[in-house]
């Protein structure tokens, strides 16, 4: 390894890390005051009204892929790995328009849909206004996509921070003045509307003013490109939430409000790997351009990363799923625990899955994992249509395991073809396990106390077994605590944007 390469392979890791805690810290704070808020909206609208509102989001995520066809991926990694960057007002502008108009298309489909299903008209209305979200997150995930390429995470971050707070307060005052579900929902737009603005405003003052144009030669020639990535991610997507329709339609919506109470708290920690990942991304593409055994590197300390947070996080929530359910809905939701700690399982393996996804496209793999997120969901509909219709929102617990499990199996094989022949070393498994079992018997041990003590007691436990292990190395603690305490540098974002052209 060359003396560059090697500043540069140990750069690397910290500059993700920083990217990612900008991704994560400010996000996860809001969620974490934004569960108190759904609390609230879950006690405070009816059984039926909440699953509705759960129902109508699930809804129009379905058409959420059709915003960018694949090119949120194509973009950041074409201006990331680009040595002479296309010109941002010209490309941009041209992006916008692109984008918008695919917005338009999924907007228009997800009113003519829901108009064809003959949903009852309060269900109408409330994905009627939800599909104005649509539009605005077009314009959004374009602009951040700008952001994330040059890896200043930070604007992103900020963009989701103002955005969840405005819609955080609006859906609390929402329902505390009597305004119900549509006032609720009108809560989300206003907060989506939000944060187009700011990113715009962001674009506009630290980039370029975008120069709206368009240019159909353009819009094939990203379209061809981006259409590996494109669909098996809509199948994919479409696919997770039919299965809430799916449940919706055969159980009703007290089920999907049942099963959304759960589902919700799930999608707040979510933020956890897509932020890492999003900060890995661009790092990964520029290094693996350079050095193939660099990126593999890389790709290893992060997926070790991974296991040594997402299986505390998994077995202290399905440890303490009945208290933290109780405690944010109340006992209207006294079904809602089982869900959560099935589908805890989901998200611990929805990490691994959602960095070996991130990172195939990184390594110019797009091709061959193209029938990945298809074969998954195809096993994900075969297992709802069985167990829905006997179990419930139960039964879509389980099912929605199925898909994440499938899609680990296939990327592993194709991370191991092209990258990297061992993703983990079997100590490190062996240790975290250890640790995670020690946790969660302490937590287990204290769990009918309130979960302000069982929490921080099953922290303290795994912390201890971490270091105790030596799970993470005294070099790494030393540099993420220098990382903490650093100040970012006035001049770093030119400087990392200067990097990552050169």
């Amino acid at each position: 390894m060359s003396e560059a390469g090697g500043r540069a392979g140990h750069a690397a890791p910290i500059r993700v890390v920083k990217n990612s805690i900008w991704l994560i810290a400010q996000p996860l704070l809001m969620n974490a005051i934004s569960l108190f808020a759904i609390a609230y909206i879950a006690r405070g609208l009816p059984k039926d009204d909440y699953g509705r509102f759960i129902y109508a989001l699930s809804f129009i995520t379905m058409f959420m892929p059709l915003t960018n066809l694949g090119l949120r991926l194509l973009t950041v990694r074409d201006i990331a790995t680009s040595r002479t960057r296309p010109d941002l007002s010209e490309y941009i502008g041209r992006m916008l328009m692109l984008r918008f108009s695919l917005a338009v298309i999924g907007a228009a489909l997800a009113i003519g849909v829901v108009s064809f299903l003959q949903k009852s008209p309060d269900t109408r209305h409330v994905v009627y206004l939800a599909t104005c979200i649509i539009l605005l997150q077009g314009l959004t995930t374009t602009v951040t996509d700008v952001f994330q390429a040059f890896e200043t995470m930070r604007h992103v971050a900020q963009v989701q921070f103002v955005s969840g707070f405005v819609l955080t307060v609006l859906s609390v005052a929402a329902i505390f003045f009597g305004y119900g579900l549509i006032g609720l929902m009108a809560s989300y737009v206003i907060g989506n509307f939000i944060g187009a603005v700011l990113s715009l405003y962001y674009l506009r003052a630290k980039y370029a003013t975008p120069r709206l144009s368009i240019d159909f030669r353009f819009w094939k020639e990203s379209l061809v490109k981006a259409a590996p990535f494109f669909f098996p991610t809509l199948i994919s997507q479409t696919g997770r939430q039919l299965g809430v329709v799916i449940l919706g339609n055969t159980a009703g919506a007290a089920a999907v409000g049942t099963y959304g109470a759960a589902s919700t708290l799930m999608d707040k920690l979510n933020i956890i790997p897509d932020g890492v990942c999003t900060a890995l991304f661009p790092t990964l593409a520029a290094t693996f351009k350079t050095s193939q055994e660099e990126a593999a590197a890389l790709y290893r300390r992060f997926f070790g990363y991974f296991l040594i947070l997402a299986l505390p996080i998994a077995v202290g929530t399905a440890v303490l799923a009945r208290p933290i359910i109780l405690l944010l809905y109340g006992a209207r939701y006294q079904s809602s625990p089982i869900i959560l700690a099935l589908l805890v399982w989901a998200l611990f393996i929805s990490f691994f899955t959602q960095l070996q996804s991130w990172t195939s496209g990184a390594i110019h793999q797009e091709r061959k994992v193209f029938f990945v997120p298809i074969a998954s969901t195809v096993c994900y509909l075969i297992a709802v249509a069985a167990l829905v219709p006997r179990h419930a929102e139960l039964g879509l617990a389980i099912a929605t395991v199925v898909p994440w499990a499938v899609m680990f199996i296939l990327f592993g094989s194709i991370i191991r073809r092209h990258l990297v022949a061992r993703q983990i070393e079997p100590l490190l498994v062996f240790k975290v396990l250890v640790a995670a079992g020690v946790m969660g018997a302490a937590t287990f041990a204290v769990r009918n106390l309130p979960i302000f003590v069982s929490i921080p007691v099953g922290a303290v436990t795994y912390a201890a077994m971490v270091l105790g292990l030596r799970i993470v190395s005294p070099k790494e603690l030393s540099a993420l605590r220098a990382l903490i305490r650093k100040k970012r540098a006035p001049s770093e974002t030119a400087a990392s944007a200067e990097s990552a052209a050169s």
